[in-house]
């Protein structure tokens, strides 16, 4: 916009006098108009870097791109544009009007601008001389506009968790993704009717994980160890039960109204660790007998009994199960 008035008012001075001077005329003329528009329109965009959260990301690279932009066109306008138009202004010098379709195109165009223009001059003038009348409707219009207050929205931005985001990766077919903790953590989620889980808490089970060792082939990789049962409810939904393959422990916590946990007590199951690394699998539970039943994938005590008092407290006991493989015809 800066550099279409300049030369504008560098072609409209040149009809009358000089080039050059027309040129310096022309400039001079909206040097101080253009610096306080553009500053408008940059004071406009300021509040966006009182943004915060996501906004502040999405908004301000905005905000920052039409500053420069507005400030870069200023500075060329005052510079680059009259040494430009000087020179062009010099090639069409001495020749006559020009036939090509885009120049009367431009004429037209110019020609209606006028009109406009000139439209706009007289209505200004009339508001002018007609001032007891005209600003009492302004104002008027103006308060008027304060009544669509209640119909603005209240958020510039919708409300969202910046701590929250979605990730999405396209792996080789056979791939997986794993996270093998050292500590174990009961981890609560909440599951929406849209079928959307968010993390509640974290709850550390007391107990540890494996870490990146796989327990059953005692090499560091992804572990696949974990299994169905590692994590079970009581009947009655007041009691999870959680193992704890590094250290060959067992977690009890208690379930709150609201789904929150409690850590109650955790205890070994009895079989020592040999290596790096517990093989505590799954569990299952027997609500009359109040007993645990701890799976482990190594022997000789493959099976560990624990009784569970009514406060959710646990006793490892003596009784042990060994896996009998003649039972088993596809081992």
């Amino acid at each position: 916009m800066d550099k279409t008035s300049t030369l504008e008012d560098a072609i409209q001075e040149g009809h009358e006098t000089e080039i050059r001077q027309a040129i310096l005329d022309g400039a001079q003329q909206i040097a101080v108009p253009a610096l306080v528009s553009t500053l408008c329109i940059c004071i406009v965009f300021m509040p966006l870097f009182l943004l915060s959260g996501v906004a502040r990301y999405l908004f301000v690279p905005l905000a920052e791109a039409v500053v420069f932009a507005m400030l870069a066109s200023y500075i060329l306008s005052r510079t680059l544009v009259p040494t430009l138009v000087m020179y062009m202004l010099k090639l069409n010098e001495g020749r006559g009007e020009s036939q090509n379709l885009f120049v009367r195109l431009q004429k037209r165009f110019e020609k209606g601008f006028e009109r406009l223009r000139n439209s706009y001059r007289g209505f200004l003038t009339r508001c002018v001389e007609t001032r007891r009348v005209f600003i009492p409707a302004f104002l008027g219009i103006c308060l008027f506009a304060f009544l669509l207050v209640p119909w603005l929205g209240q958020d510039f931005f919708p409300q969202s968790d910046a701590g929250q985001f979605i990730l999405h990766i396209r792996a080789k077919t056979g791939s997986r993704m794993q996270t093998n903790e050292v500590q174990n953590a009961a981890v609560h989620y909440r599951w929406s009717a849209s079928g959307t889980l968010t993390e509640v808490e974290r709850v550390p089970t007391g107990g540890a994980g494996s870490g990146v060792l796989s327990p059953i082939y005692h090499i560091s990789r992804p572990n696949d160890f974990e299994g169905a049962g590692s994590v079970i409810l009581t009947p009655d939904r007041r009691l999870l039960f959680a193992t704890n393959g590094g250290d060959n422990s067992v977690s009890s916590f208690s379930v709150g109204k609201d789904g929150r946990l409690t850590l109650l007590d955790v205890k070994p199951t009895g079989n020592a660790v040999k290596g790096k690394s517990g093989t505590a699998k799954s569990l299952a539970y027997c609500p009359s007998k109040r007993t645990l039943y701890v799976l482990h994938s190594f022997g000789p005590d493959h099976v560990r009994l624990m009784s569970v008092n009514g406060e959710g407290k646990l006793t490892a006991r003596m009784e042990r199960l060994p896996y009998r493989q003649e039972l088993d015809t596809g081992r």
